[in-house]
């Protein structure tokens, strides 16, 4: 079990972005029939998603929600000395995205810029890589956290297809004494592997003709190997044994109960699976933040969408909980306190 604690270090001022256009479940008509649709809606409780353009990326709409926090709260960029981006749709193959934000947003040279991908579970994993600078000894972290994963599903495939939107999300991580402490666990499990990926287009199988080329899976859905490719099941089982394990060993480990806990965040994954993780840990629905069913699995940005979604229930001085899985797998949970966080809320990007 590993564990990491953190004193003086929290959350300053968070935001998010999502593409202007609206994909609603009920419409999605021209491959899935009406029936499908109303299951679907009823079983995850996705009843629409937002879906970037074509010339959309991961990091304008976190940029844009970046932007938003310096705009509103007058913040002085030249005070980032870090700027983490946890994307798995990044810009480009090389160079890294944030060393592009970096210019975008106009911030100093003298910064430390990473690049992390860690599908849905990516937000604790930056959180951590965030804290552990400001531990080290900077004041200062811009945490971007933001996908576009509408980019890599098939049209036509029912498990995928209906559940991903888009999103970008910004908070700055900054040292204070008034934080008090935050713990975070990380886990990994690579034999997995076939769970959840995109079995070409990276070096391991490189873009091709055939990997380009659509195929028919065992259940009639078309995909191409470069789009995502999800054993719905074994995701399912495995998620919600992990998750429920990962809370309780944390909680234990902090010497905190769930009776303690003012929010929870769930990874919104889908209704369902968050609803078993719920009933397995005990946990109180009305302690629990969502935003699922306006904008689906947002990947590693559904935590910080969903706190941001929620900007008008005001959670400063509650000790938060939140917890994700990611692809194949990685997961971890957080807990601390929010002392004088500004929430900005989600903004549209045309």
């Amino acid at each position: 079990m590993n564990i990491l604690t953190f004193e003086n270090i929290g959350i300053r001022a968070i935001a998010a972005s999502v593409p202007k256009n609206i994909a609603k479940t009920e419409e999605q008509t021209k491959f899935f029939d009406e029936r499908h649709l109303k299951n679907f809606i009823e079983n995850t409780g996705i009843y629409e998603r937002r879906v970037s353009s074509v010339d959309q990326t991961s990091s304008d709409l976190c940029c844009k929600a970046a932007e938003t926090i310096f705009e509103k709260t007058g913040f002085d960029k030249g005070e980032i000395q870090a700027l983490i981006f946890v994307s798995q749709t990044p810009d480009y193959r090389q160079p890294a995205t944030s060393i592009i934000m970096q210019d975008r947003l106009h911030l100093r040279k003298d910064i430390f810029t990473q690049d992390v991908n860690q599908a849905c579970s990516g937000f604790v994993f930056g959180l951590v890589s965030a804290y552990s600078l400001c531990n080290a000894g900077l004041n200062n972290v811009l945490l971007c956290v933001g996908d576009t994963p509408s980019k890599f599903t098939s049209p036509t495939d029912s498990s995928t297809s209906l559940m991903f939107g888009d999103a970008g999300t910004a908070c700055i991580v900054s040292k204070d004494i008034k934080y008090g402490k935050s713990y975070f666990s990380f886990n990994a499990d690579g034999s997995e592997l076939h769970s959840v990926n995109i079995p070409a287009g990276g070096y391991r199988k490189m873009s091709s003709v055939e990997t380009l080329s659509l195929h028919k899976d065992n259940e009639g859905n078309e995909k191409t190997m470069e789009q995502i490719h999800m054993d719905g099941l074994s995701v399912f089982s495995y998620s919600v044994r992990a998750m429920a394990t990962d809370v309780k060993n944390l909680l234990s480990y902090a010497k905190v109960g769930l009776d303690d806990i003012n929010t929870i965040v769930l990874h919104q994954a889908n209704q369902f699976l968050n609803n078993k993780v719920s009933k397995k840990l005990g946990i109180d629905e009305s302690k629990t933040l969502k935003s699922i069913k306006h904008f689906g699995n947002t990947s590693a940005s559904s935590i910080p969408l969903t706190i941001s979604f929620n900007s008008n229930i005001d959670i400063n001085n509650h000790s938060l909980l939140f917890t994700a899985i990611g692809a194949s797998f990685t997961w971890g949970t957080g807990l601390m306190t929010i002392k004088d966080m500004i929430n900005l809320g989600v903004t549209e990007l045309e």
